[in-house]
């Protein structure tokens, strides 16, 4: 499978990681990968679109919802406040 470069980040900006994920890559499972980078596992988190502060649909895959490369994504978890 192809693949692009996207980045995930905290708020706080304490965390930071640029990865290379495959299209097929369900959003989903691209938090939940994250989360485990940020050793925040046991923890509810959200992701967002960091150029809007949307949401992503966990449901689709980078493809389906027309992800390019260089994008950047929110880590936003329960234990930040928001």
């Amino acid at each position: 499978m192809s693949g692009i470069t996207v980045t995930v980040k905290n708020p706080g900006g304490d965390f930071r990681k640029t990865t290379e994920v495959d299209l097929d890559m369900r959003l989903g499972d691209f938090r939940e990968a994250a989360q485990q980078l940020a050793n925040k596992s046991g923890v509810t988190s959200h992701l967002l679109f960091e150029k809007n502060n949307k949401p992503v649909n966990e449901d689709d895959t980078f493809a389906d919802a027309g992800i390019e490369s260089g994008t950047v994504f929110i880590l936003i978890s329960d234990d930040q406040g928001g």
